[in-house]
């Protein structure tokens, strides 16, 4: 079965006048006479539908918001977004609801629910941050859909069959196709599963020193049999420890996953992306990358910098290879794209987002702005650059600016842990 789009899932499940709603004034005018007989699902849906007006967006929005509760987050008719992704994923799936989410998972349940608490908390944050930028967005029409899978293997090939993508170099993604985030438990990732594998082997070495330590016991060799075990021990401890370092490198990076996939989820689903249109990569990418965080409980969004993405970008600058502006900001297809070339890509989008931000936040939210009203359809290089240039400015201009700064930056960071290395080495 085919996806049904937002639009045609909207028109089958709320019927709410057919075409009546002519204009996004008219919606207006009848979402608020809704909204005065107590209709509240009607009302949302023709805020929504209203808020296509530029003129309107602000004051649709609000009263969306504040109907939200009442018109969506009671309601379980949208259970039915979900029919197409449960016939292809089978009846082992389990079906979660939560305040702002549908997720399908058959991986372990406390490992589903924690990511979903990570949802929430994303969701909260996104609109938090959007609304001090000052970008006006509509709530999401639905609950929103997610798909967790407990296997590696069968996230990829779900990615390779339903959504004819390679999903190798990737740990998740959003699908345009579903409209949903699709990920997987990292603990399953084969690359993890070979390096635990590997450090097991050193069970064995363990219990080989364990059992010379006894014989030289039996023996009466007891220094001997001390040192033995003091070597089991050191290696049992440093096992445990790197053990504890993976484990938690990669809940780390699980936690940064799913924020980021959750954001690319809102964007496309509160009118600041639209699934028709084409967004140059740094704009998506660094909107999402500015909401990872290394852990469930910990701080996130446009205030907050996200060290693993911080130190990609210092690298980057130090070695000189940041990717061109210029080509950054046009390029808007990630298809062919493969681990190598994402990571410099998407860590300068990172940068470039939170510079912007910093620097020129009224900007950002004008360009933001515009992009929430482009046509549906494919842009031009000569397009994406004249917008880009015409709310930041001369490109050229500003990547000189903001290469010196960011080298500066990374420079003194790179005195900060070499004066760091010295100080640990002076103790020891």
């Amino acid at each position: 079965m085919r996806p049904r789009s937002r639009l045609s899932f909207c028109a089958s499940m709320f019927v709410f006048a057919g075409l009546a709603f002519a204009s996004p004034r008219d919606a207006f005018l009848r979402a608020q006479q809704a909204e005065a007989d107590g209709r509240h699902r009607e009302a949302f849906d023709a805020y929504i539908e209203a808020w296509s007006d530029p003129e309107l967006r602000h004051e649709a929005a609000k009263r969306a918001r504040s109907l939200e509760r009442d018109a969506r987050l009671s309601s379980s008719d949208d259970t039915s977004i979900i029919e197409p992704l449960q016939e292809k994923l089978g009846n082992r799936f389990k079906t979660y609801r939560s305040r702002s989410y549908m997720v399908l998972s058959d991986a372990p349940d406390d490992w589903t629910r924690d990511r979903i608490t990570l949802l929430e908390r994303a969701r909260d944050q996104y609109f938090r941050d959007i609304d001090r930028l000052g970008v006006p967005v509509h709530p999401h029409a639905h609950r929103l859909v997610c798909v967790f899978f407990g296997q590696h293997a069968d996230y990829l090939d779900f990615a390779r069959t339903h959504d004819g993508f390679d999903a190798g170099w990737t740990a998740g993604y959003y699908s345009m196709g579903h409209n949903a985030i699709v990920i997987h438990d990292d603990r399953t990732t084969p690359s993890l599963i070979g390096v635990m594998r590997e450090l097991a082997t050193y069970e064995d070495r363990i219990t080989q020193l364990i059992d010379q330590a006894n014989e030289a016991n039996r023996v009466g060799r007891d220094e001997q049999a001390q040192l033995l075990l003091d070597a089991a021990n050191d290696l049992s401890d440093n096992l445990d420890k790197e053990r504890k370092r993976i484990e938690d490198q990669v809940l780390r990076f699980g936690v940064a996953k799913v924020l980021h996939e959750a954001v690319h989820l809102l964007a496309f689903n509160t009118g600041l992306q639209d699934r028709r249109s084409s967004y140059p990569l740094w704009v998506s990418e660094g909107l999402a990358a500015s909401f990872e965080s290394h852990s469930i409980g910990g701080q996130f969004g446009f205030a907050f910098e996200y060290e693993p993405r911080e130190q990609e970008l210092d690298k980057l600058v130090l070695d000189g290879d940041l990717p061109s502006l210029e080509k950054l900001v046009v390029l808007d297809d990630n298809t062919n794209m493969q681990a190598y070339t994402a990571r410099p890509l998407y860590a300068t989008a990172y940068g470039l987002f939170k510079e912007l931000h910093r620097t020129q936040r009224d900007e950002l939210a004008a360009y933001l702005a515009e992009l929430a009203d482009l046509p549906a359809g494919k842009q031009t290089p000569e397009q994406h650059l004249e917008r880009f240039e015409r709310h930041f400015g001369e490109v050229d201009a500003l990547e000189r600016r903001i290469s010196r700064r960011w080298l500066a930056a990374a420079r003194e960071g790179q005195g900060d842990d070499e004066l760091g290395e010295t100080q640990r080495t002076a103790t020891r």
